[in-house]
């Protein structure tokens, strides 16, 4: 590949991921990043081999270790903006939650000042970010960086990042309520924890659970029996097959996947189940007590 073919395919990735409508300023700035880059490597062209930052990402994420960062290292070097490599990156470096926290949150912190610059914040995107080609992996980069602060239990300050998440895709394709309930069960939040439920009055094992979790440790017995008891007779009555994403409406998958994505708030809660078992075998004789 030449240097011309080169900077024309770079050129018309920048363009593309951008949503192929940018202004001749930043076209301006396009170029003069790419003629830096050649400039700084002039094998650039030849590294590349007309091959997709897409395409690598693919084979990345096939191979672990020091071989897929090196594809990602790659990558970053034709597009140092590919947020989703930059993620795969940070994988690779963090030694423990914590390191990942930081590094998302820097990460996050340069990518919103990015796509600011380049106006994809106006407010007339605000709530459609998932829907929005350019800003998907944005989003995918939000939802890294939340499940970096579950994991170091910085959940203040994942609970603000789930409402950031909701307010810039309103309608939660990535389903960030329910995470957002388990984190207000978590920390006792009952008030907000009621207006989420109201807000999307839904009848499901990842609203309920929660709730129920959250109102026994607020020693409001009452309400928590009132959302286990909307536990227990949901799902029995679930039919299987209805897919939303990655995991299944209405089934028993759902709840297990409540259980799976949201470990940190069943640290603890032993005493929740047992009461909660003693309940449902009170309202159903025919629960096995095994």
């Amino acid at each position: 590949m030449t240097d011309k073919e080169w900077m024309q395919l770079e050129l018309s990735r920048k363009v593309k991921a951008e949503g192929g409508n940018i202004s001749v300023e930043r076209m301006t700035e396009i170029v003069s990043e790419l003629s830096r880059r050649l400039r700084e490597n002039p094998n650039l062209p030849r590294e590349v081999n007309s091959i997709t930052a897409d395409e690598l990402i693919a084979r990345a994420r096939k191979k672990t270790g020091e071989e897929r960062y090196r594809i990602v290292k790659r990558v970053l070097r034709m597009e140092p903006n590919n947020i989703t490599a930059a993620c795969m990156e940070v994988e690779y470096l963090a030694k423990n939650a914590d390191d990942r926290v930081h590094l998302y949150e820097d990460l996050a912190r340069a990518a919103t000042a990015r796509l600011r610059a380049e106006g994809l914040f106006a407010e007339k995107n605000i709530g459609k970010f998932w829907s929005l080609t350019a800003t998907k992996p944005y989003m995918f980069l939000r939802l890294s960086y939340l499940d970096a602060l579950c994991e170091a239990r910085k959940l203040r300050l994942a609970a603000k990042e789930c409402e950031e998440m909701m307010r810039l895709s309103e309608h939660d394709d990535l389903g960030r309520r329910y995470r957002l309930m388990f984190i207000y069960a978590t920390i006792e939040d009952g008030d907000p924890a009621i207006e989420l439920y109201q807000r999307y009055e839904e009848g499901v094992a990842m609203m309920y659970l929660p709730l129920a979790m959250l109102f026994y440790r607020l020693g409001k017995m009452k309400m928590a029996r009132n959302f286990l008891k909307e536990l227990a007779g949901d799902l029995p009555r679930r039919a299987p097959g209805r897919h939303a994403g990655s995991f299944a409406i209405g089934t028993m998958e759902e709840f297990g996947e409540a259980v799976s994505d949201n470990e940190f708030a069943f640290v603890g809660m032993e005493a929740f189940f047992a009461w909660g078992l003693s309940e449902l075998r009170q309202e159903s004789p025919e629960v096995s007590h095994a």
